[in-house]
């Protein structure tokens, strides 16, 4: 158990790479958009990566038996497993669109289907789940802290994000953005319009 959210954290750190890896293998194009990112988008990745040291350093606290041993330990284990499984498979999903950050001219797709149809961002969404699993089961405050950090970098990135997909896909994205929620919950129908 006290290994959970060690080996979560490190499997998503995997297959985040892998994924980089596959996505350059397969459409040609790095899918770090974060190394050639400038100001606000900078700002946000820095802090983004920097949220995963108290993250990490937290797993190892765990690992090593120092966190509490109780429900804590039990809930925040399975909350990380959990995160780790809905941002890889989210990864997965996203195929070839998938990036870490936006850059100019780098808008082949956005989805739709499968989670994006429930959220705009999952992959963000599994880490939050993750995140606040490793914070529970560490209970100490500089990991709170971490998570705290990932998420405000993380909704300073999407904020940005949208107004790169709204500027390539216009409509369309707009559309997507109207029925469904940015973090989670049920797609909205686009309402239907009364013909005379």
């Amino acid at each position: 158990m006290i290994f959970i959210p060690l080996v979560a954290l490190a499997v998503l750190l995997v297959a985040t790479l892998l994924r980089g890896w596959g996505v350059k293998r397969q459409s040609g194009k790095s899918a770090w958009a974060f190394t050639s990112a400038t100001g606000m988008q900078r700002t946000a990745g820095a802090c983004f990566a920097l949220a995963f040291l108290p993250l990490g350093f937290g797993t190892v606290e765990i690992a090593l038996g120092l966190g509490p041993q109780d429900w804590r330990l039990l809930f925040g284990a399975a909350l990380s497993l959990s995160g780790c499984i809905i941002a890889i498979f989210a990864q997965i999903h996203l195929g070839n669109a998938w990036r870490v950050g936006v850059r100019e001219g780098d808008t082949a797709l956005f989805v739709e289907s499968g989670l994006y149809r429930y959220s705009r961002n999952p992959i963000f969404v599994g880490m939050f789940v993750m995140a606040f699993g490793i914070a529970l089961a560490a209970s100490i405050w500089w990991v709170w802290v971490g998570m705290i950090l990932l998420i405000a970098s993380t909704s300073a990135q999407v904020r940005i994000e949208e107004r790169h997909l709204e500027n390539a896909f216009g409509g369309n994205y707009a559309r997507f953005k109207a029925r469904t929620p940015r973090w989670i919950g049920f797609p909205n129908d686009p309402p239907t319009q009364n013909r005379r």
